[in-house]
């Protein structure tokens, strides 16, 4: 049996008015009709774009999922401690204690300091397989002011799963079919002690949309992280092609995600082909004018007795670039 691991995605967002590179100054203080409401006030800062774990390692232990923000002052600081109360509103979907509880409820703005940051634990147990919920966030404080602007944030909450690789590298081993930038894919993969060794990636889009034909290589070494469902393709060399007569080298880097979850594993991969020494690759170069993206996309999932290119269009419709 696969083992099976939750991910508690939380996508952070919130707004204010704006931000000054000096923290002594007041952050609204060009706004004249709001600055006696934000003299010496209080406000969520350090909220994070994104903040993505498991709650389970490897080996299925449970961990303590978590994530840091904080609460700032909004002009000098203080002659005494400002303690912020933190307080889940009535409008959230997410509970207190049910889904995620505050280790320490009351967070202290030292005397004479700017800002304090403080931990929100994610309760697991409240949450079923893919469920999403809103977590808004309100703070009060009888020690000063509240900029009712931006007392309150909402983050909202995603538990995701996906099924882990039992066997490591070994389970990725086996031929690809799927999408290559447009082009039917010719992936396959082997295991080379923790790495995957990839071969046949990109190799019918650059004898067609690019117009050299892959003469020798073809093969390069993937980072697969066990842990977290990613795969890092570090910067090098990857084929070499022939055009008028004249070879060329190339170069491959890449990222991309892998999940177990289905019938067999699938991986999504972003990446770029470049000339060596060059910063841009070619997807980057010639986006949007010829390529939609400034990357190139691999869609695939290890076969189960399937051709190589089952139900995929042989060549994309992109324009190609005159040469």
């Amino acid at each position: 049996m696969k083992n099976k691991f939750k991910i508690i995605s939380f996508v952070l967002a919130f707004s204010f008015f704006a931000a000054c590179s000096e923290e002594e100054v007041a952050l609204f203080e060009s706004y004249d009709s709001v600055k006696s409401e934000l003299t010496n006030s209080v406000m969520f800062f350090q909220v994070p774009t994104g903040v993505n774990w498991f709650s389970q390692n490897y080996l299925g232990e449970e961990l303590n999922a978590e994530f840091t923000m904080g609460v700032k002052m909004i002009g000098a600081p203080m002659d005494k401690d400002v303690n912020v109360v933190l307080g889940v509103s009535s409008t959230s979907a997410a509970k207190l204690d049910t889904h995620i509880k505050f280790p320490v409820a009351t967070v202290v703005i030292p005397k004479g300091s700017l800002s304090a940051t403080f931990k929100i634990q994610v309760l697991n147990s409240g949450f079923t397989p893919e469920e999403k919920k809103n977590l808004v966030l309100e703070i009060k404080s009888s020690d000063v002011n509240l900029a009712t602007a931006s007392v309150v944030v909402t983050i909202p909450m995603h538990e995701k799963t996906f099924c882990a690789l039992p066997l490591g590298v070994n389970n990725l081993v086996g031929n690809w079919p799927g999408d290559d930038e447009g082009y039917g894919s010719t992936v396959s993969i082997a295991a080379d002690g923790t790495k995957a060794a990839v071969s046949g990636l990109a190799e019918e889009f650059m004898a067609d949309w690019w117009g050299e034909p892959v003469v020798k290589g073809g093969t390069f070494k993937m980072d697969v992280n066990l842990q977290d469902n990613t795969v890092t393709i570090p910067r090098q060399y990857i084929f070499t092609t022939t055009y008028k007569g004249v070879e060329y080298e190339y170069e491959v880097a890449g990222t991309g995600v892998w999940n177990n979850c289905g019938t067999s594993p699938t991986l999504e991969l972003k990446y770029d082909i470049y000339y060596p020494g060059d910063e841009k690759g070619l997807a980057a170069t010639y986006s949007p004018q010829y390529l939609p993206n400034p990357f190139l996309t691999a869609k695939i999932k290890l076969a189960t007795g399937k051709k190589m290119m089952d139900n995929v269009v042989y060549k994309n419709t992109y324009p190609k670039v005159k040469r």
